[in-house]
């Protein structure tokens, strides 16, 4: 307000509600000076000759930028990845991480005193959990809980040495380290030390929450901004159990997580409308407005001074430790169209296989023919 400037908000319904609205008037009068998305799809747009601002040329302006402390306090992973060409299109906004939760209380019922941070210690506890249930008589459930999201797949490779699948040479996901992820998951699946519940009845969920809170699963992954859900579902079951957050399990024991969220984009055309437009997202920024906007999405806060103005749960806390073990999704307008066929060859290769492979000749494909489609197809949206 000190500059008069004031901030006309439009929400929707759902994100692809923004991006269809977006595409609807880029080129005309009612373009929005700012919008609110994901730094794949700011580089979607920058493609499509949208008019994205290079954010640099506000941020180092001698008379109204940043300073270095300030710039320097924005965790390095949520600042880097809202590069795409060399253009800054975006200033992190809401930052989440896909993690893994742990019952830690289950895990010590069942003899385990540390958490498991590799993937052989995983395979183990989650194999543990699904036989003390099999032995209660509740079969096939109480290990690791799928989840075929993009995300997921993208730490799940993480953990085995594929910090990012886009390469200078374009998508590669037929690689050794690839195949070891989706052969290691095939074979928790294969051995009902992981299950889903994606084809529930009308009175099942799909969703993990329940699940965890009910013991029917030891490890589950969630976003950091799903864990309020899951502290409401753990009250709703009366379950005091102690659960915290760990990342996905690596050969190292150091973990890795995948962070990504949306940031700021400037669509404003003129510079008087840029300026103001930058002074908002400045004032946005700040900790004690970051820090608002982190509490009411549930989400991880951008930078270091936004921790300080925050009320932290202890599982909160866990996730913004691990904030230094992040990669990212691609930066790139492709990885809008590649992020759905990574999750359909996660769905095959993990909750469809244990679905169908024990039946007699079950179209069942190998890890190797999956991942060569996958990249095939991804290679394609490339281009």
């Amino acid at each position: 307000k000190d500059w008069g400037i004031h901030l006309k908000v439009e929400a929707f319904q759902t994100y692809s509600d923004l991006i269809k609205q977006t595409n609807n008037v880029l080129g005309t009068e009612d373009l929005p000076e700012l919008v609110l998305a994901t730094p794949e799809q700011l580089a979607a747009w920058y493609e499509e000759g949208a008019g994205l601002v290079n954010l640099d040329t506000y941020i180092y302006d001698p008379d109204w930028g940043m300073q270095p402390d300030q710039i320097n306090d924005i965790f390095p992973v949520f600042w880097n990845q809202n590069v795409f060409q060399d253009q800054r299109l975006g200033f992190p906004a809401i930052q989440t991480a896909e993690v893994l939760v742990y019952n830690r209380t289950w895990a010590h019922a069942l003899d385990y005193k540390d958490p498991p941070l590799t993937p052989d210690a995983f395979f183990e506890q989650v194999c543990a959990a699904s036989k003390a249930n099999a032995d209660e008589g509740y079969y096939g459930k109480g290990g690791w809980f799928m989840n075929t999201e993009p995300a997921v797949a993208l730490a799940w490779l993480a953990a085995f040495g594929t910090a990012n699948p886009l390469t200078e040479d374009g998508y590669s996901f037929n690689t050794p380290d690839t195949r070891q992820a989706f052969s290691y998951l095939r074979a928790l699946a294969e051995s009902s030390c992981a299950w889903n519940n994606e084809i529930p009845t009308p009175e099942e969920s799909t969703e993990p929450f329940v699940y965890f809170a009910n013991r029917q699963a030891l490890l589950a992954s969630l976003s950091v901004d799903e864990l309020p859900v899951l502290a409401a579902a753990m009250a709703y079951a009366k379950n005091s159990d102690d659960w915290v957050v760990l990342p996905y399990p690596t050969e190292d024991a150091s973990g890795k997580v995948v962070s990504f969220g949306f940031s700021y984009g400037m669509l404003a055309p003129g510079q008087r409308e840029q300026l103001a437009a930058w002074l908002a997202i400045q004032w946005l920024s700040e900790p004690g407005q970051s820090a608002r906007i982190a509490e009411a999405a549930g989400s991880l806060p951008i930078s270091e001074s936004a921790v300080q103005n925050m009320k932290l749960t202890p599982q909160l806390e866990q996730a913004i430790a691990l904030i230094g073990l992040s990669v990212t999704p691609p930066v790139d307008a492709s990885w809008v169209k590649v992020q759905p066929i990574l999750r359909d060859a996660m769905w095959e290769n993990t909750v469809d296989y244990q679905r169908i492979y024990a039946i007699e000749n079950a179209p069942v494909r190998a890890v190797e023919e999956i991942l060569e489609e996958l990249e095939t197809l991804a290679q394609e949206f490339n281009k």
